[in-house]
Formats: structure tokens, C-alpha cells, sequence
């Protein structure tokens, strides 16, 4: 009986260190992503339906994921963590989804597009990877995400995985 009581404590200290661990580390992420940058250049994401340009966008939190084909099984579960969060029934926060592909290849991921209108808060916009305005914004890997707070400055640059996690933080924090 001392064994198994002895076991379950082993194990449930062993579970509250990795939580402890895991959220350490999700904080510490967090922290190296945060930044305060103006943008003092136009950005401006265009598809064949909507032209959105961070200048309309005042007053709101924008969240731009930047994916390409090499990451769009990432960028899934990605908008999956999205549409399970209270971050989509916020009129405060746009979210966007910034698709980059090289200039042979256009937007050829069918199943995404499915997922952004499943979720009906996330806008495609298909943007070449060479395009300069990723080198404005310093985007340099896939994915990856920017979060631009009311005033339009740049307060997150980071990992597409610590941005919802930042998302939620910045906007129910302030």
C-alpha cells in the first residue's frame, strides 16, 4: 500500500513539474517575442475579394499568421486553436491568415481555405515570398505571426505558436 501511495505521489509531482515547466517556458517565449515597433511603411494585403491595409485597422488587435505549403499541416491546427478560443467572439481582435508562396506556385492548398471558412474570422490573402513587405515586417520563417496592437505598432513578432497565447495576453491584459 506505502508503494502505491508513494507511485501516485511520484506521479502526480512528476505532472505538476511539466506543467510548471511548460507554462515557464510558454512565458519565457512569450517575452522574447514582444516588441514595440512603429511601422512607418504601408502594409497593405490584397486577395480578389478584400484589400486590407494596417492603417484601417486602428483601434482594433491584429493578428496576421504568415504560413506557406511546407507549413500548412501547422497552420491547420493553428486555426484550429483559433476557432477553439474566446479570441474569435472578440469584435476587438482581426485575425488574418497571410499565405506565401513561391511565384510558381499559387494558393494550392485546398483544405485551408476550407478551415478559414469554417471559422468565418480569418481572411486568406495570398502573398508572394519574395515579396518585400515580408522583409519590412522581418518575417523570416513559416510560420510565424505578428500581432499589431490599437495604435498600429508592432507588439509581437514571434512563433505562430506562442501568438495566441500572445493574442490573449496582450489584448486581456491591457
Amino acid at each position: 500500500m506505502k508503494k502505491i501511495i508513494f507511485i501516485v505521489a511520484a506521479l502526480l509531482v512528476v505532472a505538476v513539474a511539466s506543467i510548471f515547466v511548460r507554462n515557464y517556458y510558454s512565458q519565457l517565449t512569450l517575452k522574447k517575442s514582444l516588441v514595440n515597433e512603429v511601422v512607418d511603411f504601408p502594409v497593405v494585403f490584397q486577395n480578389d475579394k478584400d484589400t486590407i491595409a494596417i492603417s484601417q485597422l486602428k483601434d482594433k488587435w491584429v493578428l496576421f499568421y504568415f504560413w506557406d505549403s511546407d507549413s500548412s499541416e501547422k497552420a491547420i491546427s493553428i486555426f484550429q486553436e483559433i476557432n477553439d478560443s474566446r479570441i474569435t467572439n472578440d469584435d476587438e481582435v482581426k485575425i488574418y491568415s497571410i499565405y506565401c508562396h513561391s511565384e510558381e506556385n499559387t494558393v494550392s492548398t485546398p483544405v485551408i481555405p476550407d478551415i478559414l471558412k469554417e471559422n468565418g474570422t480569418t481572411t486568406l490573402f495570398p502573398l508572394s515570398a519574395n515579396d518585400p513587405l515580408l522583409q519590412n515586417l522581418k518575417i523570416n520563417s513559416f510560420p510565424s505571426a505578428i500581432i499589431i496592437n490599437r495604435e498600429g505598432n508592432i507588439v509581437f513578432r514571434g512563433s505562430a505558436d506562442s501568438a495566441l497565447m500572445g493574442i490573449l495576453v496582450l489584448t486581456y491584459s491591457m
